[in-house]
């Protein structure tokens, strides 16, 4: 449990941070990897003095640029023929209540929205470029999440490429990213992964991705569709030479073993290697091994088998599992974080097995509480929180009270939501995060929180509660 009590009064000050044109440098990143996932657009903000594309504001955004001049050769598409700026956020329309959307850019939901239009098929581009700095490294791969949104009416389609260049001047095509003739008003949506960057970015301090949307080919009437860009991911690789790992992991041991899903542990390979992939399948052996310098990704098939993890740690969970089916799990040691790879120690991989239960286990209370809680953004009417997680526990109840002892008693497979009343205390909300937002308060007033783990997934007779000693 823990108290706070409102002021009648708060005063708020903002931080506004200018940020300049600024690559993202791979070998600082950790991991040699790169994602933005967009989190803060809503807070990205073009400069306008000048207005050249480059942002002022945005966790993020220093590493974006938007196109700030149009060109008229040579046909679309083609990296440097750009029809519409992109350096500035556009505002939708409204017709009859309803969002209309003309040509350029746009902030989505935690996601970069692109559209140019015309009815006249590979007439029209928007672009927007990414700054990316591989000095002492060499370039990775390149992934990104996409999906097509409506606009209006209409069948026509558009497409989205992506070029790469070091002097901005010369771009090469990235074929295995690009996304051809996407409809409108017919949802699609897709994860480009994995796909090699140019050798010509190794070492390269000035390389950039261009994504370059166009008005595409086909289609008979209406408008055309917007394209959503989410979760750019850029690797990097260390100029190291790869080397075959020379040892497999041993001593396989199961964990925790459910009706639905396996966990399992095994001793790490000595020497170790840089990562492991761990194979999945329903028969005893595989029909062929991972072949060096193939990436292979989660979900891909193997042999006769599927990819569940590629960790550079031992343990590891199945889950979306059948029950009561035998699976057997193939690990093996791998080096990927070099130059040359992937290559795989591809013989004897650590061979495990284990069989999912017939049915659920009854659920069982926590043993421990979360701890720590800690309150922010205060405000006259709401407090939020957060508090570090307990083990073993699947989500948490926080009950509100004005009172320093909670007199509720919480019973086991009864489910409380957000607004239950439970003795002289109110629930804020159940989550399986370690934060919450308590709102509708009342000015000067002094709150006491308590926090209660539970179980309540994958077993059966949930939720249970540990009742006892509350955060």
């Amino acid at each position: 449990m823990k108290k706070i009590c409102l002021p009648a009064l708060m005063l708020l000050c903002f931080l506004v941070n200018s940020n300049s044109q600024t690559p993202i440098n791979l070998s600082t990143q950790s991991g040699f990897t790169f994602t933005e996932t967009f989190a803060d657009v809503s807070n990205w903000v073009f400069n306008t003095g000048p207005s050249n594309g480059t942002f002022a504001a945005g966790n993020g955004a220093a590493a974006w640029k938007g196109i700030d001049a149009t060109t008229t050769t040579p046909s679309v598409p083609n990296a440097t023929r750009i029809t519409t700026l992109s350096n500035f956020f556009q505002t939708p329309g409204s017709s009859g209540g309803v969002p209309t959307y003309g040509g350029g850019l746009y902030r989505g939901s935690q996601s970069l929205v692109m559209l140019s239009t015309g009815t006249t098929d590979n007439s029209t581009s928007l672009a927007l470029d990414l700054f990316l700095d591989f000095t002492t490294v060499n370039a990775g791969t390149l992934s990104f999440d996409w999906s097509s949104l409506n606009n209006s009416t209409g069948n026509r389609n558009s497409s989205l490429k992506v070029y790469g260049s070091t002097d901005g001047t010369t771009f090469t095509e990235i074929t295995a990213a690009q996304i051809l003739n996407f409809t409108n008003n017919s949802a699609t949506a897709g994860s480009i992964t994995n796909i090699p960057l140019p050798s010509s970015f190794n070492g390269s301090a000035t390389a950039r991705l261009r994504f370059y949307y166009y008005n595409g080919t086909g289609g008979t009437t209406g408008s055309r569709p917007r394209l959503n860009l989410d979760n750019v991911k850029i690797t990097a690789v260390p100029t190291t030479p790869c080397a075959v790992p020379t040892a497999q992991p041993t001593s396989f041991a199961t964990g925790t073993v459910i009706n639905n899903s396996i966990q399992f542990s095994y001793t790490p390979a000595s020497p170790a290697p840089q990562n492991y992939l761990v194979v999945m399948s329903s028969n005893s052996s595989l029909s062929s091994n991972p072949v060096n310098n193939t990436t292979y990704n989660i979900g891909d098939n193997l042999g006769d088998g599927t990819v569940i993890a590629i960790t550079s740690g031992s343990t590891v969970t199945a889950t979306g599992l059948t029950n009561s089916t035998t699976y057997h799990f193939f690990i093996f040691s791998m080096n990927n974080v070099c130059t040359g790879g992937p290559l795989y120690a591809s013989t004897n991989p650590l061979h495990g097995v284990a069989t999912t239960l017939s049915g659920p286990v009854a659920c069982a209370a926590p043993s421990t509480q979360p701890t720590a809680l800690l309150f922010s953004n205060i405000t006259t009417s709401s407090i939020s929180g957060n508090f570090t997680a307990a083990s073993g526990t699947d989500e948490y109840l926080i009950i509100r009270t004005t009172s320093p002892t909670f007199t509720g008693t919480l019973n086991n497979g009864t489910t409380y939501n957000g607004g239950n009343v439970l003795g002289n205390g109110s629930v804020v909300t159940r989550t399986s995060g370690t934060s919450f937002t308590s709102a509708n308060l009342i000015s000067g007033t002094q709150y006491y929180f308590f926090v209660f783990g539970l179980n309540s997934q994958n077993c059966n007779g949930g939720p249970v509660y540990n009742s006892t000693s509350p955060l």
